[in-house]
C-alpha cells in the first residue's frame, strides 16, 4: 500500500512539473520568500540519508570575478550589462580547472576558470572555422576538446586553452548531436540516422557504425541524443523516440535496456544527457520532468535530484551532465560540514538563475559510504 501511495505522489509530481507548475508542501506554498529554506539542499531530503548536495551554480562571469574592497571603491559594483552571460548552454566538460560550456545561441564555447578568473569565448572560434551551432562537447585525457556543431555537421577540435586545431567528420552524412572519446576513437551520435558513428580519433576516418543493425528491433537506437562510455568502452545512449537507455557493445549487441516514455519510476519524458561514474552509476537528465535520475549498473532506479520547487538546487530545462573529481577540494568548501563530497556532478540548464548547477555526490560523515563513482564518466573510458 505504501509503495502504491508513493508512486501516486511521484506521478502527480511529474504531471505538475510537465504542466509547468511547482509542487510544494502546504507550509512551503504559504511561506513568504523570506521564509523559504536557505539550504543546504540535499537529495533525497530528510529524513533519508543525503547522497547529493547542491553546492553552487552560475549563469554569468560574476562566478569568476574577484572584487576586492579597493576595486569596488574605484569602479563600483559591476552592472549586469558588464557581465558575460550564458544564453542557451547545452554541452559541458571539465578539465584541470577549466569548465567548457557550449552556447548554441552565442555560437561559441566558453572557457570558464574560477582559479584564473577566466570567463571568455575560446579564441580559436573565428573566421572561416567559426562555430555555427555548437551543441555538445567532450575532452580527452590530454585536454583536447571535441565540439559537435549540428549546423556545420562536423566536430571541431581545440586545445585545452581554446586554440583551433582542426575538424573531423567533414563530408559524412550525419546530424551530430553528441560525442564521447577514448584513447583511440570518437563516438559521434548521429540523430538523423539513429546510429553512433565511430571515427578514428586522429584521422577522422569512419571506422564503423553501431545501432543500424541492432540484434533486436526493440532495443534499437531511436533518435539518440546522449552518449557516455564506461571503463570497458561500453556505449550508453539516451533515446528520445523510445525513452530508453541502451547499453551497447561495439557489435551493436544490447547489454542493458531500461526506460520508456511515461511518468512512472524509471520512465522519461525527454531524456537527454547521460553520464556513467567509474563504478557504474548511470545518471540520466530528463528535460521534461526537470531532474536527473540515478540508476544502478543493473538499471535499478536509485534516486533522483534537482526537481523544481527549491530556492536553489532545482533544475530548469536541464540538458547535459558531466561527472568529475577535478579540483574536488575547491568545491568542497561549498558543502555542508557534515557532508563528505566524493565527486562532482555538473548539470547544464537552458533556463533559470543557475545555467550551470554543481552538485556533490557523497555521504553523511560518520556513516558507511555507498557506491562512489569517481570518474569523468560521460566522456572517456579510463
Amino acid at each position: 500500500m505504501q509503495s502504491v501511495q508513493i508512486k501516486s505522489v511521484y506521478r502527480l509530481l511529474k504531471m505538475s512539473i510537465l504542466a509547468g507548475t511547482a509542487v510544494c508542501s502546504l507550509m512551503a506554498c504559504s511561506a513568504t520568500k523570506a521564509e523559504l529554506p536557505k539550504g543546504p539542499f540535499f537529495f533525497p531530503p530528510p529524513p533519508d540519508e543525503p547522497r547529493i548536495q547542491f553546492l553552487t551554480g552560475f549563469s554569468d562571469s560574476s562566478f569568476v570575478e574577484k572584487l576586492d574592497t579597493f576595486s569596488l571603491i574605484i569602479a563600483g559594483t559591476p552592472k549586469p550589462d558588464d557581465l558575460t552571460k550564458l544564453i542557451k548552454p547545452y554541452g559541458i566538460a571539465v578539465y584541470k580547472g577549466n569548465i567548457y560550456v557550449c552556447d548554441s545561441i552565442a555560437a561559441t564555447v566558453y572557457l570558464i576558470n574560477p582559479f584564473t578568473k577566466r570567463f571568455e569565448s575560446i579564441r580559436g572560434n573565428a573566421g572561416s572555422v567559426a562555430l555555427k551551432k555548437p551543441v555538445n562537447l567532450t575532452v580527452d585525457d590530454d585536454g583536447k576538446l571535441y565540439v559537435v556543431d549540428s549546423v556545420r555537421k562536423e566536430i571541431m577540435t581545440y586545445s585545452s586553452d581554446g586554440d583551433y586545431l582542426g575538424m573531423l567528420g567533414k563530408g559524412l552524412d550525419m546530424k551530430p548531436v553528441a560525442v564521447a572519446v577514448d584513447r583511440e576513437f570518437l563516438y559521434v551520435v548521429d540523430m538523423e540516422h539513429s546510429v553512433v558513428k565511430i571515427l578514428d580519433k586522429k584521422s577522422g576516418e569512419l571506422v564503423r557504425e553501431i545501432g543500424a543493425n541492432s540484434s533486436s528491433e526493440v532495443d534499437s537506437l531511436a533518435l539518440p541524443v546522449g552518449i557516455a562510455l564506461d571503463r570497458e568502452r561500453m556505449i550508453y545512449t539516451t533515446n528520445i523516440a523510445s525513452g530508453k537507455m541502451l547499453k551497447l557493445d561495439l557489435d551493436s549487441h544490447a547489454l542493458l535496456s531500461f526506460g520508456r516514455i511515461g511518468d512512472g519510476f524509471g520512465e522519461f519524458a525527454r531524456p537527454k544527457g547521460i553520464a556513467v561514474s567509474d563504478d557504474g552509476i548511470i545518471y540520466i537528465v530528463d528535460a521534461g520532468f526537470q531532474h536527473v535520475q540515478m540508476f544502478s549498473p543493473e538499471g535499478r532506479l536509485l534516486m533522483f535530484f534537482g526537481t523544481p520547487g527549491l530556492p536553489r538546487g532545482s533544475l530548469n530545462l536541464p540538458a547535459a551532465i558531466f561527472i568529475t573529481r577535478d579540483n574536488l577540494d575547491y568545491y568542497r568548501k561549498f558543502s555542508d560540514p557534515s557532508f563528505e563530497v566524493e565527486y562532482l556532478v555538473f548539470v547544464v540548464n537552458q533556463q533559470g538563475d543557475d545555467k550551470v548547477s554543481i552538485y556533490g555526490f557523497g555521504h553523511r560523515k560518520g556513516t558507511t559510504e555507498g557506491k562512489t563513482g569517481t570518474g569523468r564518466g560521460n566522456d572517456t573510458a579510463r
